[in-house]
Formats: C-alpha cells, sequence, structure tokens
C-alpha cells in the first residue's frame, strides 16, 4: 500500500478500535491517513417472523382497542433472512434460516453474519430502516450477545421521500412501480405460514424475495437521492485520493466531478449572502460553492 499523499511505501496500518476504520500513517512524509476503502455503502433488508399471540378480552374492551400485555404474548418474532448489496456491485447476498433452526426459532447464525457485515459499512441504506430493520437487528444482537456495531451513517429512502414527495404510498413496491422499475415478487401469507413450518423450498423463495428487495432498494435510492433535504457526504473521503483540479468540484452524493463553469444559478442565503449553485449531472442534487461571491456587504441590525 502506498502513501495517498507522497506514494511511498513506507506506511504502517494502524486501527484505534475495532470499532474505528484503518488508518495509514506515512514515515516519508508523517501524515495520516484514512484507508481508501472507504465509503463502504450497504443496502440491506431484513424478514421477519410474525408474532403469536393468544389472549383472552374482557367485555369493555370488545368495541374499542384492547391493550395486549406481554403475557399475551405466545411466541416472539425472530428473523427468517436477511440480504444486502454494495452499492454499484451488482451482486446481492445474505443469509436464510436452516428448517432445522427455524424448528427451534434459533437466528443466531444468521444474526451473526449480519453483524459482520454491518460492522464494515460506513453507510447503510434501507427503506423503514430507521424505524424498523435497525432497531430490530439491534434487539436480536443484544438478545445473541453481541457487540453493538460500528457506527455507521443511515439512509431511510421512506424517511427521507416523506420529506419531499406527496407520494399516495410509501410502499417500496408503490414507489417503484410508480418510476418503472422491478416489482416485488409476488407473495403471501401462505409463504410465512410455510416458512414458520421448516419449509425448505418456501425459506429459498423468502430467501430470493428478499434479495429482489434489496436490488429495489438500490433503484429507488439512485433515483430519488437528488432530491433529499440532507445526505451523508461521500466526497470528502475521496478527495485525498482523488485530487481535483482548481475549477472542479465534487457531488456529496453521487461524488461526480462538476466542473466551474456548471456553477451558473445563484442562491441567497437569509442573511444576504451569494453563492453560485448547479445542478449535479449525474443525480440531479442542487451544489452550492463553498466560498461566497466576492466583495458582498452585509449591514447586520
Amino acid at each position: 500500500m502506498n502513501c495517498p499523499h507522497c506514494h511511498s511505501t513506507e506506511v504502517i496500518r494502524h486501527k484505534t478500535t475495532k470499532y474505528t476504520r484503518e488508518r495509514i500513517y506515512c514515515k516519508s512524509c508523517s501524515t495520516w491517513s484514512k484507508n481508501k476503502d472507504i465509503p463502504k455503502v450497504l443496502l440491506f433488508d431484513i424478514e421477519t417472523s410474525r408474532v403469536k399471540i393468544e389472549t383472552d378480552v374482557w367485555a369493555d374492551q370488545v368495541r374499542k382497542p384492547t391493550y395486549l400485555g406481554h403475557k399475551a404474548v405466545k411466541q416472539d418474532w425472530y428473523m427468517l433472512s436477511w440480504a444486502g448489496s454494495w452499492l454499484f456491485s451488482g451482486v446481492a447476498f445474505g443469509d436464510v434460516l436452516k428448517p432445522s433452526e427455524v424448528k427451534v426459532r434459533d437466528d443466531k447464525r444468521i444474526s451473526k453474519s449480519l453483524h459482520k457485515v454491518i460492522q464494515d459499512a460506513d453507510v447503510v441504506i434501507t427503506h423503514n430502516g430507521n424505524r424498523f430493520d435497525i432497531k430490530k437487528i439491534n434487539w436480536r444482537f443484544l438478545i445473541h450477545g453481541l457487540e453493538p456495531a460500528r457506527r455507521y451513517k443511515s439512509i431511510d429512502t421512506l424517511a427521507k421521500s416523506k420529506e419531499v414527495f406527496g407520494v399516495t404510498s410509501l410502499a417500496m413496491d408503490f414507489m417503484c412501480r410508480q418510476l418503472g422499475y422491478e416489482t416485488k415478487h409476488h407473495t403471501d401469507y401462505g409463504l410465512w405460514e410455510s416458512c414458520e413450518a421448516g419449509d425448505k423450498s418456501a425459506l429459498t423463495r423468502m430467501y430470493e424475495y428478499n434479495k429482489n428487495d434489496v436490488f429495489m432498494l438500490e433503484d429507488l435510492y439512485l433515483r430519488t437521492r437528488g432530491w433529499y433535504k440532507t445526505h451523508p457526504s461521500f466526497s470528502y473521503l475521496l478527495d485525498m485520493y482523488q485530487p481535483l483540479q482548481a475549477d472542479e468540484h465534487r457531488c456529496p452524493r453521487c461524488s461526480q466531478v462538476v466542473n466551474e463553469s456548471k456553477f451558473t444559478k445563484k442562491w441567497t442565503t437569509p442573511a444576504g449572502y451569494i453563492y453560485k449553485t448547479a445542478n449535479c449531472p449525474e443525480c440531479g442534487a442542487m451544489l452550492r460553492r463553498t466560498q461566497r461571491e466576492p466583495n458582498q456587504m452585509v449591514n447586520v441590525r
């Protein structure tokens, strides 16, 4: 491995803790650098079993919502499968329970395999992951004695879309169909019943269904990311390894290089400062120069 600054081979790999990314120290120029393998962006989705409830209802609760205490839960949920894909890789991977594991409702093996992948991600992309997938897997990690995953940034396409789009349904299947992409594989409750019964062919179908969801998620994310109000910056992780020219800028969302000549529009802040802006030719995101226009005097009262 060479130093990204002076290209010297006299480098030392260093990792502060097992939860942080590897850094590189160059003996020649005495500089620290992050490993160029980042950012690693993971798209993932999980499929869970149903929760079985057994309870009696009091007479005064028949015509109003019934409160179900923890004693009413006969069998709690567990993870049936998970699927993931590194952004732009075009390859889906994951894990699914074996029939023998379903019989004892043991998802420890696939929880460990997902935990290992999550540990290597800088950014994770999900659909409704902030409210469902991420919290669910955290609970399974805790149950199985796994340590908290290394910190990562989360991009939830459902939450981001809700902020900017007036779509009739935020379901991923509906949004992908409206945008002309592939839709979900046909399933019904019978598939879940068969999986929970330990049917091997049903578990295989569930895994394929899960992997298809990940490809749909990637299509949805790439189509909508330019519209998001906020987005983790990918560009700062690449600038030290791919230096820009004086008249070039990098899109923080898709890392596309944009020439200064494209910045023809103007954007004014509430304080009155003016910046040049442009739309990214790759993802369409609105870009703004980091420096405002020169010779501006704003009187603050």
